[in-house]
């Protein structure tokens, strides 16, 4: 079985990052991981894939396995889908539009 653990933290836009943002813009990230159901939180594995999507410095320090899907969106409005995506691929993100000072 599998469950899908969601990841809260920040990193810093590289150049050329997926996601469009300004080098070196810092901002929120919300990550979802496909793991193996009970296994520990797998917050390098997290961090790898976002830094293979052009992020650095990446930190996640709050992360949980969902247990509400129906909660999903109340996070962001792309968390349902990020959710389905990463049931399908492996993992999915969601980077905060605003920069963080």
């Amino acid at each position: 079985m599998i469950e899908i653990a969601i990841f809260l933290g920040e990193g810093f836009a590289g150049e050329g990052n997926q996601f469009g943002y300004r080098e070196g813009e810092k901002h929120g990230l919300l990550a979802f991981l496909r793991q193996h159901r009970g296994s520990t939180l797998n917050f390098e594995t997290a961090e790898m894939e976002m830094e293979s999507l052009g992020w650095k410095q990446v930190n996640f320090y709050r992360a949980s396995t969902l247990t509400n899907v129906e909660a999903l969106n109340a996070m962001h409005n792309s968390a349902a889908a990020s959710y389905e995506d990463a049931l399908n691929n492996g993992f999915a993100a969601i980077v905060y539009a605003d920069p963080i000072e």
